[in-house]
């Protein structure tokens, strides 16, 4: 009994809107513009928007906190980004958001993207999306990113992102124009294109990605915050060089191009939570 109940809970809960996402959809929706640049706004521009806000809260970490901080939570922490190396960065990025990235998304809304728009998602929909999304992601990014450390694309596409051994946050999209439509761009938009979804989706998915790689590139670890990925597994991409080419989600594992990193982690001399709290303390 107590189970049927439960079981049409979580029926119930799967079959509701987003809570939220109706209030979200009617700011869009209220705005003067055409369908198509409407879905540009929510796809393209927001998540832009929430780079670079975030980008400048790690840039003020970066730049004002004290030696002790920088120790604890820092994964190379010897190392501070310079504001000639944020310069550079910015500069990059904002070519490769404008010039590049929002263009490709009013292509994407235009041709690729539902032209109606229909109710808006239930949870179960928004979450069957994002594993969708997830999963492409991950495929993706690992094949392009795998591809860019061949020796005939590594010199002249791929080093320039790797001019960081040790990341930071907006240097995430620090990188040659191919490179960024390979393996940053086509990897997160390839979910919403195949599973056209509703613009509220991509919209949360562009943000949600953009927190996730930010983060990860920051090289701080915040995992003691939940909500925070461990920046360790990426890092260790950044520095190493030749391994951990997806997002973390098994391909690398299934592949063997991790051995090195879980050899790292299993000596203690990789970041597992309990080892870096004992190093703390």
């Amino acid at each position: 009994m107590q189970m049927s109940i439960n079981m049409d809970a979580l029926t119930t809960f799967l079959n509701q809107e987003v809570p939220g996402f109706s209030w979200i959809w009617q700011i869009f929706e209220s705005l003067p513009v055409s369908h198509t640049t409407r879905v540009l706004i929510m796809s393209g521009v927001v998540p832009m928007v929430w780079f670079y806000l975030y980008g400048f809260l790690l840039f003020l970490v970066d730049f004002t906190a004290s030696d002790s901080f920088i120790a604890k939570y820092k994964v190379q922490n010897t190392f501070r980004p310079t504001r000639e190396q944020y310069m550079a960065a910015l500069k990059v990025s904002l070519f490769n958001w404008v010039i590049l990235g929002q263009p490709y998304m009013y292509v994407l809304a235009l041709y690729c993207l539902p032209t109606t728009i229909g109710p808006i998602p239930t949870v179960y929909m928004f979450l069957r999306d994002l594993v969708v999304y997830v999963l492409l992601e991950e495929i993706l990014f690992y094949s392009g990113h795998r591809l860019l450390h061949h020796p005939m694309f590594y010199a002249p596409i791929h080093k320039f992102h790797h001019t960081y051994t040790a990341p930071f946050g907006i240097a995430a999209v620090y990188a040659h124009p191919i490179e960024h439509m390979l393996s940053n761009v086509l990897p997160v938009s390839a979910g919403p294109v195949l599973m056209q979804s509703h613009p509220i989706v991509p919209m949360v998915w562009g943000v949600l990605a953009l927190f996730n790689t930010m983060n990860v590139h920051s090289g701080y670890d915040f995992t003691h915050l939940l909500i925070f990925p461990s920046p360790y597994f990426h890092d260790w991409h950044h520095e190493k060089f030749n391994e951990n080419f997806g997002v973390g989600l098994g391909l690398d594992y299934m592949l063997g191009t991790s051995k090195n990193f879980s050899s790292a982690i299993a000596k203690g001399l990789v970041y597992v939570p309990r080892i870096k709290k004992n190093k703390a303390d």
